[in-house]
C-alpha cells in the first residue's frame, strides 16, 4: 500500500543519511545534529536559572546580578571554573536532574549518529535500551516500534551534566576565535576513568586493539549542548574549540605509545595535549588555514550551535574552552557536555572485557568508531589529506606523551 511505500521510502533515506552524519563525525571528530527546540529549552532554563544564580552568586560574595552586567566576573583566563554549576539536585546515580530536557533521551538524531558510529547496520544490534527513541526503533524495523531490544550492544549515558559558565572577557585585546592557555584535551572519560591510566589498570596486559577500544568502552562520543536559550552559540559567545581529526591523530600516537609500554599515566596524555594547543581557531565561514609545523596546526574549529542544534564528538576528540567576548543576549555561555558509552559496570570496563566485546561483536562489520582508533591513518587518507603530514603529527603527539611520561615517572 501507499503507506507501507512511504514508511519503506523514508526509512531508506534517513536511514542513509544518519550514516553520512556518522561518516562526518568518525572523519572530522565531530557532527552536527538537530537538537532541542526553542520552548523546552526556554523552560528548562527557567526552571534551571535558580541554581545557576545561587552558584555564581556564591562564587561572587553576592554581589552577582544578572540584569547587571557589570557585576558578572571578568576572568582574564577565560576560565570561570568557580561558576560551574555541578548540579544541586541528583538521583540515586548521581546524576544532576536540575536540567529538564534529558540530552539522550529527548535527542533522536544524537541517539541515531552515535548509535550508527558504533554499527553502520542500524539492525537493532546497537541501541539505547527502553531509552530508545522511537524513530531509531524505527529505523531498526517497522516492528521494532512496539518492542523493546535487549540483545547487542546497549549505549548509556547521563540525561544531564555539569553545567559549564563561560562569561564573557572583558581584557582588552581578545577577539572572538582566540583560545583560552592550555586549553586543549579530551574528556576523561565516564566517571573520569581515564584518569587511571591508558589502558586502564587491569587491562594493561590488553594487546594494542584492544587497548585502544577502550577508548571507545570508556568514552564513545560526547555531546555539546548549550543550555543557554534565545540564540546561537557562535565564535563572540565562546562556542567550544574543536580540533577537527584530532580524534584519529591521538589513537595513532597512543598506538605507537602502547607498542612501547603498557600502561601511560593520564597526566602524561594531558600534558601533552595543552603544549599542542593553538591560539587562534577558524569558524566554520573562513577558509582552511594551512598546516602548520605544530601538532594540531591549523585544526582548531568553532562550529556555531544554533538554538535548536548541538554537536556530537568522537571519544578522543580533543577540544578546549575559548575565550567569549559577548553575551548571548544578555545571558553567559553554559554548556553540558554528556558522554555516550557502552552499558556495563566501570570494572569491565577497566579488566578490558567492554573492549574485548567490542573487538569480537564489530569484527567483519562496518564500525566507524572502531575505526577511528583501529586504523586512524586510513581515516585521515580517506578525508582528503596529506598521510605524511599525519605521521609527523601523530609521531610528534607521541614523542610528547612518552617524554612527559617519562617525567612522571621519575
Amino acid at each position: 500500500g501507499v503507506s507501507s511505500l512511504t514508511i519503506y521510502l523514508y526509512r531508506e533515506n534517513e536511514r542513509e543519511r544518519i550514516k553520512h552524519l556518522a561518516k562526518e563525525l568518525a572523519l572530522k571528530g565531530y557532527v552536527k545534529v538537530r537538537g532541542t527546540p526553542s520552548d523546552p529549552k526556554r523552560r528548562a532554563w527557567d526552571a534551571w536559572l535558580p541554581h545557576l544564580l545561587e552558584t555564581w552568586r556564591r562564587a561572587s560574595n553576592s554581589a552577582f546580578k544578572l540584569e547587571d552586567t557589570s557585576t558578572w566576573p571578568d576572568p582574564s583566563s577565560g576560565r570561570a571554573h568557580a561558576y560551574t554549576h555541578k548540579g544541586i539536585n541528583v538521583d540515586e546515580n548521581g546524576r544532576p536532574i536540575d536540567w529538564e530536557v534529558k540530552l539522550w533521551g529527548d535527542h533522536y538524531e544524537a541517539q541515531a549518529v552515535v548509535a550508527a558510529f558504533v554499527d553502520t547496520q542500524i539492525d537493532g544490534s546497537v541501541h539505547w535500551g527502553a531509552r530508545t527513541h522511537w524513530r531509531l526503533r524505527l529505523l531498526f524495523s517497522p516492528w521494532s516500534i512496539f518492542s523493546e531490544t535487549s540483545s547487542g550492544i546497549e549505549l548509556d549515558g547521563p540525561d544531564n551534566a555539569w553545567g559549564i559558565t563561560v562569561f564573557p572577557t572583558k581584557s582588552p585585546g581578545l577577539s572572538p576565535g582566540m583560545a583560552t592557555p592550555d586549553h586543549a584535551h579530551f574528556d576523561g572519560g565516564r566517571a573520569g576513568i581515564f584518569s587511571q591510566g591508558l589502558p586502564l589498570p587491569a587491562g594493561a596486559t590488553l594487546p594494542i586493539d584492544a587497548a585502544l577500544l577502550q577508548l571507545v568502552a570508556g568514552q564513545t562520543c560526547v555531546q555539546l549542548y548549550c543550555c543557554t536559550p534565545g540564540g546561537d552559540l557562535d565564535a563572540a559567545a565562546g562556542s567550544t574549540g574543536i580540533y577537527e581529526s584530532s580524534h584519529l591523530i591521538v589513537a595513532s600516537a597512543l598506538g605507537k605509545v602502547f607498542s612501547q609500554t603498557p600502561h601511560v599515566e593520564w597526566p602524561a596524555i594531558v600534558q601533552a595535549l595543552k603544549g599542542a594547543s593553538e591560539a587562534k581557531a577558524i569558524t566554520l565561514s573562513q577558509e582552511s588555514a594551512e598546516s602548520s609545523p605544530s601538532i594540531f596546526g591549523g585544526l582548531l574549529r568553532q562550529a556555531k550551535i544554533e538554538e535548536d542544534s548541538l554537536i556530537i564528538m568522537a571519544g578522543p576528540t580533543v577540544h578546549g574552552t575559548m575565550f567569549a567576548t559577548q553575551s548571548m543576549g544578555g545571558l553567559p555561555r553554559v554548556i553540558m557536555n554528556a558522554k555516550a558509552f557502552p552499558r556495563a559496570p566501570l570494572s569491565a570496563v577497566k579488566d578490558g572485557e567492554v573492549a574485548m566485546i567490542l573487538q569480537r561483536t564489530l569484527s567483519g562489520k562496518s564500525s566507524p568508531a572502531a575505526e577511528t582508533v583501529l586504523i586512524p591513518r586510513e581515516l585521515w587518507r580517506a578525508s582528503g589529506r596529506d598521510v605524511t603530514d599525519f605521521d609527523r603529527r601523530a609521531g610528534a603527539l607521541a614523542g610528547k606523551i612518552m617524554a612527559k611520561f617519562t617525567t612522571e615517572e621519575k
